[in-house]
């Protein structure tokens, strides 16, 4: 807990040792310095070497090249976490293509397209394995999805645990066009076994363009675990 210190270190801010002081409404604070936890897993690891690549790609990219990015993003809204809408910077906009053409072992274009992607919605998720192997189905309406889209999901969900807010959710597979991503061996390398029969899971479905890889908005569901 913060300590008020008296009038003698009222000035004092910064760190000492293991202490931090900070100017408060009633004099100096003083507390003891906390250093956030870095697992530093091997998906942390592989996350930031994309995003620091799409910092250095972004920086290669001509003035000219940027500025196409810039406007195609003014096109765009999204929510954030907490629903609110927001529009993309051109280099958010590029690190979003970026990260999702890394799934593909490719680069988004230099130039952005001079209009948004048309990218078809994913309505529905469909799930089948039965403990030793495990596969997705995209559709959209009635019919199976067959664009690219790339899909993330989470581990057995407990009764009424909630998938938003307390599962962070792990990359599964990808494929450029079907409506079927196997996620036997990813899934068991990340949570260490497979979901046994109708278990519930809580899956991420990401429709993109597969010439820019710019996103579509995401579907996030509940899925069961049939045969």
């Amino acid at each position: 807990m913060a300590k008020y210190i008296g009038t003698l270190t009222s000035d004092m801010r910064g760190k000492v040792g293991g202490l931090v002081f900070t100017k408060g409404r009633n004099g100096t604070n003083l507390k003891a310095q906390r250093i956030p936890v870095n697992t530093a897993s091997a998906l942390q690891v592989s996350r930031r070497a994309v995003m620091s690549a799409a910092s250095v790609a972004w920086a290669a990219l001509t003035n000219a090249q940027q500025l196409t990015w810039s406007i195609l993003s003014s096109g765009y809204t999204y929510l954030n976490s907490l629903a609110q809408a927001y529009s993309p910077t051109g280099q958010q906009l590029w690190t979003q293509a970026f990260i999702n053409a890394s799934y593909y072992g490719q680069v988004p274009p230099s130039t952005a397209p001079s209009a948004p992607p048309a990218v078809g919605a994913i309505t529905n998720i469909q799930c089948l394995g039965d403990g030793t192997y495990l596969e997705f189905f995209a559709q959209q309406g009635g019919s199976y999805y067959t664009a690219a889209w790339r899909i993330s999901g989470s581990i057995t969900l407990r009764t009424g645990q909630n998938y938003i807010r307390s599962l962070g959710m792990k990359p599964l597979g990808q494929v450029a066009a079907s409506n079927l991503i196997t996620a036997t061996t990813s899934y068991a390398v990340l949570f260490g076994s497979l979901p046994a029969e109708f278990a519930n899971i809580a899956v991420k479905a990401t429709p993109l363009d597969y010439s820019s890889f710019i996103s579509g908005t995401p579907l996030k569901m509940i899925v069961n675990v049939e045969v």
